[in-house]
């Protein structure tokens, strides 16, 4: 059996540069001695390394390069991670994202710098029942990486909504506090201008909210393209 070897230093399919413009990513491929080009829009970079490995799968298949290159940038996002639910008339983009670390965070967050020349606004919360540690260094984080930051609720289970809210806020005092995740949703949305990002972190996939042991419907994707119409 072959071995093809896959990355960004010399191998096989070397992806030896990424250049992001706006919503626009081209990646420049060296395969097989010769130089190819890949599009993508509204993509991560960890997006487009997993598309890029899906495209040397494909060609070890048989698919044609050349037909691989053109579907690219029709490729849809990955449900939950850094994916468009909706772009304004600004040029402004909303994206859900499943972060829910300190770690995801940060690194979402420096992410979506690289997509924008504009502001990035990131609007999360924090389970309630879980690490409440983490609680206060995602707010450190996302004062330090955002230039906008709407704290919200996420499944607050057992505890006291707002108490967890105070702890992700601590003593930043430009932070906009929303109990209604819904409302946090349409008003980060309304605040957005021109290339703007706003991040929706924290439930990512999820089609619920738990609120003590009841689970209610709620989609952060749904209700993010409902506000961007």
């Amino acid at each position: 059996k072959n071995i093809i070897y896959f990355g960004n230093k010399k191998c096989d399919f070397q992806i030896t540069d990424i250049k992001v413009h706006k919503n626009l990513s081209i990646a420049s491929i060296l395969y097989k001695k010769k130089k190819f080009k890949f599009k993508f829009k509204d993509f991560p970079l960890f997006q487009i390394e997993n598309a890029l490995l899906a495209v040397l799968s494909l060609l070890m298949m048989g698919f044609k390069i050349e037909k691989l290159q053109k579907l690219t940038s029709r490729l849809p996002g990955v449900p939950g991670r850094m994916q468009l639910a909706g772009k304004k008339k600004s040029g402004a983009r909303i994206f859900i994202d499943f972060a829910h670390t300190p770690d995801a965070l940060e690194r979402v967050m420096i992410e979506a710098k690289k997509m924008t020349d504009g502001k990035l606004h990131i609007l999360f919360g924090c389970g309630g029942d879980r690490d409440k540690k983490k609680r206060s260094v995602m707010g450190k984080i996302a004062s330090e990486y955002s230039d906008h930051v709407i704290v919200t609720d996420d499944n607050p289970r057992f505890e006291n909504p707002s108490k967890i809210r105070k702890e992700i806020i601590g003593k930043n005092k430009n932070f906009i506090n929303f109990s209604c995740r819904k409302k946090a949703i349409e008003y980060g949305i309304k605040s957005l201008a021109k290339n703007d990002i706003l991040i929706i972190a924290g439930k990512g996939h999820e089609k619920f909210q738990i609120i003590k042991d009841k689970y209610y419907k709620f989609d952060d994707y749904k209700i993010a393209m409902k506000y961007c119409l």
